[in-house]
């Protein structure tokens, strides 16, 4: 793949350029072409089994056991992740004032489902225009397994920590606003799906999506892809 620019270009411009652009400014050039010791895939490292570093301590153990229980039972009070059992009940109940009182937080849960959605969008996207990497950091998940960004024209970069230095490259230079628009959001559960197209300052457009999964009563981003939008 031949990166032949990465300043913002209007629409007329695009349709004259052969090869793969990135929308994104010029000042990023050096995150978009790393060294390999700039970005450390963490799924690619292997450690033998032997290494005892790596065998958790009984207090770890039951450190994670613990919270993990209260994560249970924050869980199980969290009305966005109760829907999919307040929606199940609602199929197969015969009690008419049940049935009411179900449709009632069936609603309160969907629309907290949504606002709490567009809200993580609206704090992700000042983060970006704003370039505040501390509230870049909060908008992401904390379960760095499941983190992965790809920027446009960039290879998939995996765990919470080679995310947050490629938005810190990023941010090296002179902020620049993105703001979305067409935005469609799709809620299953614990998971939300969010598309939108990121509109530039001058004139370039991307398609994105984020994905955000429910954790402690918000949704935090586990996914972020961005791919330049070619006029015909």
């Amino acid at each position: 793949t031949i990166l032949l620019s990465y300043s913002y270009q209007s629409n007329r411009a695009m349709v004259r350029v052969p090869f793969l652009f990135l929308l994104y400014p010029r000042h990023i050039t050096s995150f978009l072409l790393p060294s390999p010791t700039r970005i450390r895939h963490t799924s690619h490292t292997r450690h033998s089994p032997l290494d005892k570093t790596l065998r958790p301590t009984d207090d770890a153990l039951f450190a994670e056991k613990e919270s993990s229980s209260s994560s249970s039972a924050s869980n199980m009070h969290d009305i966005v992740l109760r829907l999919p059992l307040l929606e199940a009940e609602h199929a197969t109940t015969d009690d008419d004032e049940r049935r009411a009182a179900l449709e009632e937080e069936i609603g309160n849960a969907r629309t907290a489902a949504e606002f709490g959605v567009r809200r993580a969008q609206v704090d992700f996207y000042a983060a970006f225009s704003e370039q505040d990497m501390d509230a870049m950091e909060a908008v992401w998940s904390t379960s760095d397994e499941s983190v992965r960004c790809v920027h446009p024209g960039m290879q998939s970069i995996n765990g919470l920590d080679d995310v947050l230095q490629s938005w810190e490259a990023l941010f090296a230079g002179d902020p620049f606003a993105v703001e979305p628009e067409r935005v469609s959001i799709d809620i299953c559960g614990s998971t939300a799906l969010c598309s939108c197209v990121e509109k530039t300052p001058e004139g370039g457009k991307l398609e994105a999506l984020n994905v955000y999964r429910r954790e402690g009563g918000s949704w935090k981003m586990t996914l972020h892809m961005a791919s330049p939008v070619f006029v015909q």
